[in-house]
């Protein structure tokens, strides 16, 4: 039995999380922590320029700066994180990448009919995932979609659902990140924390 162990209850327990920001030109890493009911607490963070070297490619470039970003974590950041979490580990990781890593473009995908049809939450669906199937040059990419307009019969439509149109056309916000970028940058996260999935 511990001496201490019943002091915390499990909702009082810091949570850690490791932060990873893959940019254009840098990769930066952070532990923060959050304990409950106050503000997090960023406890190290580091950030490297990513250096190009002659014949090398600029996702090889990427990848060992983003080891070198985690492997000084590991060494440097990891008696930060103990020092105000009281352990050096982490739960999990929130991995953000950019562009060129990164492509976003606005596509606009539509619907038409020569009878009228209702418009509902599965013609959005359906016309979302024509839309996906579009860009499936490379199946096991992450695919991220958001609806930013939505225009029946031409004219642009705040509440959609329900109305009657011939055509329905979506204007939809689409990202995605090669299926090899998140490969590499999941397993040099993986390798260095132990975490089931970044």
């Amino acid at each position: 039995m511990s001496l201490f162990g019943g002091l915390f209850s499990r909702a009082d327990r810091p949570i850690s999380r490791l932060l990873i920001d893959v940019g254009p030109s840098s990769v930066a890493g952070a532990y923060v922590v959050y304990v409950p009911g106050k503000s997090p607490v960023l406890s190290y963070d580091k950030r490297m320029p990513i250096i190009i070297r002659v014949d090398e490619p600029p996702e090889a470039a990427m990848e060992r700066t983003l080891d070198q970003v985690c492997d000084t974590l590991g060494k440097e950041g990891a008696a930060a994180l103990t020092r105000v979490a009281g352990s050096g580990r982490v739960g999990e990781a929130i991995v953000s990448i950019d562009a060129p890593w990164q492509q976003t473009i606005v596509h606009m995908e539509e619907k038409r009919e020569e009878r009228p049809f209702t418009f509902t939450r599965h013609t959005m669906a359906d016309i979302l995932e024509r839309s996906r199937l579009a860009l499936a040059e490379d199946p096991g990419r992450t695919i991220e979609q958001h609806v930013v307009g939505i225009r029946l019969n031409g004219y642009e439509s705040a509440r959609p659902f329900g109305q009657s149109a011939h055509r329905a056309a979506l204007v939809i916000l689409i990202s995605w990140i090669r299926s090899e970028v998140i490969k590499a940058v999941g397993a040099i996260i993986r390798k260095r924390f132990h975490l089931p999935h970044p």
